[in-house]
C-alpha cells in the first residue's frame, strides 16, 4: 500500500465514524426517537466537509487525472476506463443525496420537512456512501497501485498534501472533533 492509498483509506476510516453517527441519527428519526436536529445539522455539516471538500476534492483532483495520464491508460481494457466514469457519476450522486439532506433539514426546522424524511434522506447518504466508500478501496485504489508507477504515486501523495495544505493544513481536524465530541454527547447509537 502506497501512501496516498493509506491516506484516502484513513480518511475513509474517518468517513465511516461519521456515517455510524449519522445511521444512528437516521435510525432514531425513522424510530421516531428524539433526535435533536442541530446535533444532526452539525454532523451532516463535517460529514460534507470531510466527504465534499477533502476526499472528493483529492481524488477529483488528483487520483483521476493520474489515471487517465497514466502511461498505462491506454493499455487498460475499456470496462476500467469506464469504471472511472463510473467513480465520477458516484461523486455526483454522493453531493446530490447530501444537499437533499441539507435542504431538508432546513425544512425541517421551517416545520415543512418531517422528521422521518430527514431519516429517510439520512440512510439513503449512509446507504450510498457506505457503498462507494468499499467500492473505491476495493477497486479504485487498487487499480490506482497497479496501473501507477511508485513515482506517479509517490506525486499523488504530495498532490493531495499540497491541497491540504492551500486550504489549511489539516483540514480533517474539524471533522474528526465534531464526530468525538457529537458521539460523546449523544452516547452509543442508536438512543
Amino acid at each position: 500500500m502506497t501512501k496516498f492509498t493509506t491516506h484516502l483509506k484513513n480518511e475513509g476510516n474517518l468517513i465511516r465514524t461519521g456515517l455510524d453517527l449519522l445511521k444512528g441519527f437516521s435510525d432514531n428519526l425513522l424510530q421516531s426517537k428524539p433526535v435533536s436536529i442541530q446535533d444532526v445539522r452539525i454532523a451532516v455539516y463535517a460529514m460534507q466537509i470531510a466527504f465534499e471538500k477533502v476526499y472528493l476534492v483529492k481524488k477529483e483532483s488528483v487520483l483521476f487525472p493520474a489515471l487517465i495520464s497514466s502511461s498505462n491508460w491506454s493499455t487498460l481494457p475499456q470496462e476500467l476506463q469506464d469504471y472511472i466514469h463510473h467513480f465520477r457519476h458516484q461523486n455526483e450522486k454522493g453531493r446530490t443525496v447530501l444537499l437533499k439532506v441539507r435542504a431538508c433539514i432546513d425544512d425541517h426546522e421551517q416545520k415543512t420537512c418531517p422528521a422521518g424524511v430527514v431519516g429517510l434522506l439520512l440512510a439513503e447518504f449512509v446507504d450510498h456512501l457506505s457503498h462507494y466508500l468499499h467500492e473505491a478501496e476495493a477497486t479504485l485504489l487498487n487499480l490506482a497501485e497497479s496501473i501507477l508507477n511508485p513515482n506517479e504515486q509517490s506525486a499523488l501523495y504530495h498532490q493531495a498534501r499540497e491541497i491540504e495544505f492551500a486550504q489549511g493544513l489539516d483540514q480533517l481536524r474539524g471533522p474528526r472533533l465534531i464526530f468525538s465530541q457529537l458521539q460523546k454527547k449523544v452516547g452509543h447509537l442508536p438512543i
